[in-house]
């Protein structure tokens, strides 16, 4: 069996937990003890990685949190025992809490982009998202980054902040050409049940942006980054010519990968597996196998998946089978997407959204499912 060449390495230690984010984190300190859980789980499920990986991803939390000392410690146990020569190697970082010493100290270990949770250039937009960072800050990071010579490197950016209006949007995207990344991941802010912001939001304490609104921020957005060169590629990612993403772009083509840490999702064929939201037992574990989660997807899960991601990129659905199975299970849902000119569907050679499509991507994608 084709063995994963796709690495994900979740690193879930936060100074602060942000109150808009729905990912795993801890503002503990164990750092020791999950490292000792993260090398006993790469040595488990080691075997099916393969020789030469094509990605290695360190998310969070803040991976960049780590000491020296700390991230060593992985890099000489992962890094050291496969080809990495061809990798695109990531760490994601937040201004205002990066030195240059562990900038140099990634450069010179492998890592060749580095993703920056930057989100708004603007004070008061950060201090709502609870950043611990200032627009100043994020600014200043960009050129310890060039100047210790990475030449890859991608900016998170946040539209729909309360507050926000065309004229904000307007200044961070000048911020962006100023600095001018090889690729920006650009959001609109998610309500997720469950996080303070959402709270604050139902007990009145903030008022979110007009829906309206929110949408024509966005579709500003996208288009100044395009008139500069950063064009879209998936529906919240836009790049350079040659700087996609490789190792998302592997999770959006239905490719395999192998996450470790606490909260890390793994997938491989139809299976996937991950580890549960619960620190103090994953430090604990001495069977992954046993600790960890899993689902078989059958045929209709499997088709649903693959038509959720396959919209989300600029280039649709491609392959002739997939498309085949598409046009015979859903020739209305086609039909009326083609009508309201939401769906590109070019004689039979690939099924994707328009530019208005991705405005709607939930309710098409949902239309296209097999229940």
């Amino acid at each position: 069996m084709k063995k994963i060449r796709d690495l994900y390495i979740h690193i879930p230690f936060c100074k602060k937990r942000c109150p808009y984010c729905d990912f795993y984190s801890t503002c503990g300190n164990d750092h020791i003890k999950y490292i000792d859980a993260l090398l006993r789980e790469y040595l488990q499920m080691k075997n099916l990685l393969d020789e030469k990986l094509d990605t290695i991803y360190f998310g969070g939390g803040t991976p960049s949190i780590l000491s020296i000392e700390e991230m060593d410690r992985i890099i000489k146990t992962i890094f050291y025992s496969h080809d990495i020569s061809t990798s695109e190697i990531t760490i994601e970082l937040n201004p205002g809490e990066i030195d240059k010493d562990k900038l140099v100290y990634y450069k010179s270990s492998g890592f060749n982009r580095v993703s920056v949770g930057v989100q708004s250039f603007r004070d008061s937009e950060l201090k709502t998202l609870g950043r611990i960072h200032n627009g100043n800050e994020a600014i200043k990071i960009f050129d310890k980054i060039r100047s210790v010579g990475f030449d890859n490197f991608n900016l998170d950016l946040i539209s729909g902040i309360p507050g926000q209006n065309i004229e904000s949007m307007k200044y961070n995207l000048e911020m962006v050409k100023r600095i001018s990344p090889n690729h920006v991941s650009a959001y609109m802010l998610t309500y997720y049940e469950g996080t303070k912001l959402t709270k604050l939001l139902n007990s009145g304490k903030i008022k979110p942006c007009d829906e309206d609104l929110d949408l024509e921020l966005y579709n500003f957005l996208i288009h100044f980054l395009e008139e500069i060169g950063i064009k879209r590629y998936e529906i919240s990612n836009y790049a350079k010519d040659g700087y996609k993403s490789k190792h998302n772009s592997n999770v959006w083509d239905n490719g395999d990968y192998l996450g470790l840490g606490v909260s890390a999702h793994s997938k491989r064929l139809n299976k996937k597996w991950w580890s549960p939201k619960d620190f103090k037992s994953y430090v604990n574990t001495s069977d992954f196998y046993d600790f960890y989660e899993e689902e078989i997807s059958g045929s209709v899960d499997l088709f649903n998946e693959r038509m959720m991601l396959s919209l989300r990129t600029i280039n649709g659905v491609t392959d002739k089978d997939f498309l085949n199975e598409i046009i015979k299970s859903k020739p209305e849902i086609i039909g009326k997407y083609l009508k309201s000119n939401k769906i590109i569907f070019e004689d039979e050679k690939f099924l994707r959204l328009s530019k208005d499509g991705f405005n709607f991507y939930d309710e098409i994608v949902s239309d296209f499912f097999i229940c």
